[in-house]
């Protein structure tokens, strides 16, 4: 049954969800009124990562996984915080629209490592952890979204340590 649901998804995923102009899937599609989003979301990937991880198959085309890593990494790597969350349909990084969840740049140079772009995802990885903890002296172990623009902690300060997503370090 769950490989049924796993081959059904993917094939709504990749009739409905490509976007050949970007070379991404979409952020989000709603079928019943027609809205949709091009912005390139760049987690989009983190199934992929998932699978990676644990030896499986991925849940993406192939081909179409190496292309969305590219136009990621064409578009959404910046200086200060590493990558950014979103990146608008031309390109564009979104510097104040949501920012980079640490734990979900790390999951992203993973993915990049997992796909033989192992210098752009320590990259990633680097750049992210040094603006956080080098630069903003900022703890590890919180949940941290940090602004685009300015690399400073928009949230996570005053909560308690977030150790389940921070141990992304750990599996770096």
């Amino acid at each position: 049954q769950c490989q049924e649901w796993m081959n059904q998804g993917s094939a709504v995923l990749e009739s409905k969800m490509w976007n050949e102009e970007t070379g991404s899937y979409l952020h989000y599609y709603e079928p019943e009124t027609g809205r949709r989003s091009e912005d390139v979301m760049t987690n989009q990937l983190d199934g992929e990562w998932v699978c990676q991880l644990h030896g499986t198959a991925g849940v993406f085309r192939k081909g179409r996984v190496a292309m969305v890593l590219n136009t990621i990494k064409r578009t959404a790597l910046v200086e200060k915080g590493g990558v950014v969350a979103l990146t608008d349909s031309d390109g564009t990084p979104q510097l104040t629209a949501y920012g980079n969840f640490v734990p979900e740049a790390l999951m992203l140079g993973m993915t990049f490592m997992y796909a033989g772009d192992r210098k752009t995802g320590l990259q990633i990885v680097h750049d992210s952890l040094r603006n956080l903890v080098i630069t903003h002296r900022h703890p590890w172990d919180l949940t941290n979204i940090v602004r685009c623009d300015t690399g400073e902690r928009e949230w996570g300060a005053g909560f308690a340590t977030d150790y389940y997503q921070a141990m992304m370090l750990w599996t770096v």
